[in-house]
């Protein structure tokens, strides 16, 4: 990811969180004169500006290069074992995977990785799931190296694992 995409994600959070709020604000004014009781939906008006920053935060904070752009790490037998520090390094491990299918000339399985790493963000447990499921279909439909396989195998286990971090 670009700095200056960063910069714009970034900006695009705190207007997020100035319309977060202003809102409350203009309702203040707007129905203070009826009888509605606006501040108990207040958290519902909240929900969508939290829901909209959490996901700008972790794209901003993701990986600093693209997928495909050509580095792709060795395959280690320590960068294959044990559990991953937190979601973004697991999101990380995932798209270096979809670098090396892509450097494989395996390019539709690359995308497939790739849009799974997509959904892994700092909250919440279900993208694991379809980070699972992406591994399970490329190692069933795709011939992949030892290395793939192996890193395969570990996206998987965090998958289905309670604790995958660690």
């Amino acid at each position: 990811m670009t700095t200056s995409h960063k910069n714009k994600l970034l900006k695009l959070n705190t207007t997020y969180w100035l319309t977060a709020m202003i809102v409350p604000v203009i309702l203040h004014f707007g129905l203070s004169s009826t009888k509605f009781p606006w501040p108990m939906i207040l958290p519902l008006l909240l929900l969508g500006p939290m829901l909209g920053s959490n996901g700008l935060l972790s794209k901003a904070s993701g990986t600093p290069r693209e997928p495909g752009d050509g580095a792709v790490l060795p395959a280690t037998s320590s960068a294959l074992s044990g559990k991953f520090a937190s979601p973004t390094a697991l999101r990380e491990f995932a798209l270096e995977t979809a670098a090396q299918l892509r450097a494989e000339g395996q390019a539709e399985a690359a995308e497939v990785m790739a849009a799974a790493a997509a959904f892994v963000t700092g909250s919440g447990w279900e993208w694991l799931g379809e980070l699972g499921a992406a591994a399970a279909s490329i190692r069933e439909k795709y011939a992949v190296s030892d290395d793939v396989a192996a890193r395969l195998t570990r996206i998987r286990k965090a998958a289905k694992s309670r604790r995958p971090y660690g």
